[in-house]
């Protein structure tokens, strides 16, 4: 929906919230896992504040017996992706499942590379591991 040439995020992403809760809910019955979703847009990438509301997320979950990541991102701080997927292995019980709609690039892809399973979409991407640093004045990471 646009507003004045700009589009209404807000509706946007309540959009996105109430088809995407549907087809979670679904992911969930189909696949016997408990699912998290890490959807990373093109601006907002894989660092230690991102990390930390992760891990507020799944702290709260209790004990798992499977769990189902939901990953998309164009990558970010391969440390962190690290200890993340270190992380995430350590709470999935029984099995750690990835599944890629899009993007799994560089640190992402290192936490997707943590499971024991990768699902992928026809059109899914694994990219290569590029090593990058966080710019201050810029805040954002570039390619070294």
């Amino acid at each position: 929906m646009l507003v004045d040439g700009v589009v209404d995020v807000v509706h946007a992403f309540r959009v996105f919230a109430g088809e995407s809760s549907g087809l979670l809910d679904r992911l969930v019955s189909l696949s016997n896992l408990t699912i998290v979703p890490m959807l990373f847009t093109p601006r907002r990438y894989i660092d230690y504040s991102s990390i930390d509301s992760i891990y507020a997320v799944i702290k709260g979950l209790g004990g798992v017996d499977g769990l189902g990541v939901v990953l998309n991102s164009l990558g970010g701080d391969a440390d962190e992706a690290y200890l993340l997927g270190r992380y995430l292995q350590g709470i999935a019980g029984s099995k750690l499942v990835t599944f890629v709609p899009r993007f799994a690039k560089s640190a992402a892809m290192m936490i997707a590379c943590a499971s024991d399973e990768i699902v992928m979409t026809p059109i899914a991407e694994l990219g290569p591991i590029d090593p990058v640093l966080r710019e201050p004045k810029m805040g954002r990471y570039i390619p070294l």
